[in-house]
């Protein structure tokens, strides 16, 4: 599905910039992805294989599905709209499950996957959700 994933995007003329190493588990990846068309693909593109949470109202189903997850060897990846609220529950479901944070977004302007590298989330929440904040900013359009 990997080779079909970055074929597929190629075929509709969209790069990837950034990449995720092969042995990669134990993962949040926290996606902004317009359509829904995209948030499938990416499914396609990463090398291990996603499981999708449910939004993040549902705090205990998606730490119940991320340990399942995480157990089996899977990433866990959620889509968002980039808003600091968002992006708080995540870094505190990673600080919880104990697992890396990764970002990924869709730039239609030039046509780029743009994954960024992972990383733990700190003993400062605050500064995480604001540089989380400012990265998604440039591909929402958002000023603030």
């Amino acid at each position: 599905m990997l080779a079909f994933g970055r074929w597929y995007l190629r075929r509709k003329g969209w790069r990837m910039r950034g990449m995720l190493p092969t042995q990669f588990w134990r993962t949040l990846v926290v996606i902004w992805a317009p359509s829904p068309w995209q948030r499938r693909t990416m499914t396609w593109i990463f090398s291990t294989q996603l499981v999708e949470l449910p939004s993040f109202e549902k705090d205990a189903a998606a730490k119940d599905i991320m340990n399942k997850a995480f157990s089996q060897g899977k990433t866990c990846v959620v889509a968002c709209h980039g808003s600091k609220e968002e992006l708080m529950v995540a870094l505190n479901w990673a600080k919880t499950m104990d697992c890396k944070v990764c970002l990924a977004a869709w730039e239609d302007k030039r046509k780029f996957v743009h994954i960024h590298a992972p990383f733990k989330p700190s003993d400062f929440p605050d500064r995480d959700a604001h540089y989380m904040t400012r990265y998604f900013r440039y591909f929402t359009g958002r000023k603030k």
